[in-house]
């Protein structure tokens, strides 16, 4: 899609999380495979599908090593992905030869060429809670947004904070955490119409290993429709979406 992009220029905060994950990125994906984790994926991408046009141009902010990919067909040729961590995006290169990927930082200015190019931002799983300048981050991905274009993004809650997880010790020291006001307040001021808040996963690390992935699954998306709505401060992930005008 994006052939050529200048070389990565990293902020501060970029180099210093792309060294965090660089560390991490061997041992990232077999960490998050249990049914809890797989669990959040059903709820996560049974919401992003319904902010999916038909047939998007995909922008994957924070793309890591693929998660979208692996749950979301798309064509190699209507797909991005950007990341600060050279060794997630080798592994992404592993799993995915076909799409294009940039280590690209989403605080620096948009390259050009990208400017209106897609359909659909995407950040899942706090990839955008790493930005130290929220609203550089979210103008990024304003701009590469066309006319009408979406937004889906999970954002690190404050409930996040008390998860400590196989690498959260690793992964969070460097994040940021969010309310529900204060991170729409973010997208709102970025340019976003229609913005729209809810919580996911208030006791998603809690569940039992020893009840069906469907189990799971059910009562997640059931928690987040009757719970994560209501009081979405009180989940470890915010979801938020918007629309370009």
């Amino acid at each position: 899609m994006i052939k050529t992009l200048r070389r990565p220029t990293l902020t501060v905060q970029g180099e210093r999380v792309g060294r965090t994950f660089d560390h991490l990125a061997e041992a990232y994906d077999e960490s998050y495979r249990t049914k809890a984790h797989r669990a959040e994926d059903y709820v996560t991408f049974r919401l992003l599908t319904q902010v999916l046009p038909f047939f998007p141009k995909v922008l994957d902010l924070g793309c890591g090593t693929g998660l979208l990919l692996e749950y979301v067909y798309q064509q190699p040729n209507r797909y991005l992905g950007v990341d600060v961590s050279a060794k997630m995006l080798k592994r992404f290169r592993r799993k995915f030869p076909l799409h294009e990927v940039h280590q690209l930082d989403v605080q620096e200015d948009i390259p050009r060429r990208m400017v209106g190019a897609f359909d659909v931002a995407v950040g899942l799983y706090g990839a955008l809670s790493y930005a130290d300048r929220p609203a550089k981050a979210l103008a990024f991905a304003y701009d590469a947004l066309e006319s009408g274009g979406r937004m889906f993004l999970q954002v690190y809650g404050d409930r996040r904070r008390a998860r400590t997880e196989a690498l959260d010790l690793l992964m969070l020291k460097d994040a940021r955490f969010y309310t529900a006001n204060e991170i729409a307040a973010y997208v709102l001021s970025a340019g976003f119409h229609d913005v729209q808040v809810v919580g996911m996963s208030a006791m998603g690390h809690r569940l039992p290993e020893r009840a069906t992935q469907g189990t799971l699954n059910a009562y997640l998306w059931a928690e987040h429709r009757i719970f994560g709505r209501r009081f979405p401060d009180w989940c470890p992930w915010l979801v938020v979406t918007g629309r370009k005008p």
